[in-house]
């Protein structure tokens, strides 16, 4: 690990930023289902190796960060700005990047927005062999999709609890590592609650990833009723099991190819 203390010291309008950040060594590329290389992961955020002190600031962001494991782990760094020194701190993102020197990096952009035109630079970098979720499941067998389309409940689940709502959830959003760990990525659109994520937003959020499944044909044949009810049950456990039923049976009653399989687990 190599730390890089206190990117960027702001203070304006009483608010006080101090970054300290360690960043991984580990770096990686998104690599096609042919082999060939298609690109760098997107936006990855790290909670568990970095400590941010807001003075002042929002308790959702620190929260955000302290939950390790949870979200895919890494922050590069953090950068502060107001309305004023946007353009600067945009113009200057290769100078930014070549005064860190460190190859981990592989992006910077806006993330987050906060109140009074205040906005956070996130320096981002990737998963050691990291791929999505979509080509992975292509490439797994019926058993191996199957446990891998649960374990993506559980890691929901967990996102959902701690407050964080990813409005753009999809299967290319979900990372599995080399080691068979999920990750949450792409958090552009991310909206943050007080406690946990609203029910209603959290099966909403499940119907549309189980859609984007489905219409990808990448929802496991071997899935019966029963395990379909567990997925979702693992991300919304409040949840009875009869609505959950019912939501699923118009989602597949859409895809002929999915239908034939859940009326013979239903009976």
């Amino acid at each position: 690990m190599r730390s890089f203390p206190g990117f960027l010291f702001l203070k304006s309008k009483g608010w006080n930023l101090i970054v300290k950040s360690d960043l991984a060594k580990e770096s990686s590329t998104i690599i096609s289902e042919k082999g060939e290389k298609v690109g760098d992961s997107k936006s990855v955020i790290r909670s568990d190796c970095s400590t941010l002190t807001l003075q002042n600031g929002k308790r959702l962001f620190r929260k955000f960060l302290r939950h390790g494991g949870i979200l895919a782990p890494i922050i590069g760094g953090i950068y502060l700005s107001t309305k004023r020194l946007t353009c600067a701190l945009l113009s200057s993102t290769r100078l930014i990047k070549e005064q860190i020197s460190t190859p981990e990096i592989v992006a910077v952009g806006w993330r987050f927005r906060f109140p009074f035109g205040f906005r956070l630079l996130i320096v981002s970098e990737q998963i050691e062999d990291a791929v999505p979720l979509g080509i992975a499941l292509r490439n797994m067998r019926q058993e191996q999709r199957r446990r891998t389309v649960l374990d993506s409940a559980s890691l929901l689940r967990s996102v959902f609890a701690i407050g964080i709502e990813h409005r753009d959830l999809h299967p290319d959003n979900i990372l599995i590592g080399s080691d068979g760990k999920l990750y949450l990525t792409d958090i552009d659109d991310v909206k943050f609650h007080n406690k946990r994520v609203p029910l209603n937003r959290q099966i909403k959020a499940m119907v549309r990833l189980m859609r984007a499944l489905l219409k990808h044909k990448l929802f496991p044949q071997s899935l019966s009723l029963y395990d379909i009810v567990r997925f979702l049950h693992r991300c919304v456990p409040e949840a009875n099991a009869r609505p959950l039923c019912e939501t699923l049976k118009k989602e597949l009653l859409f895809h002929p190819s999915a239908r034939r399989n859940f009326y013979e687990n239903s009976t």
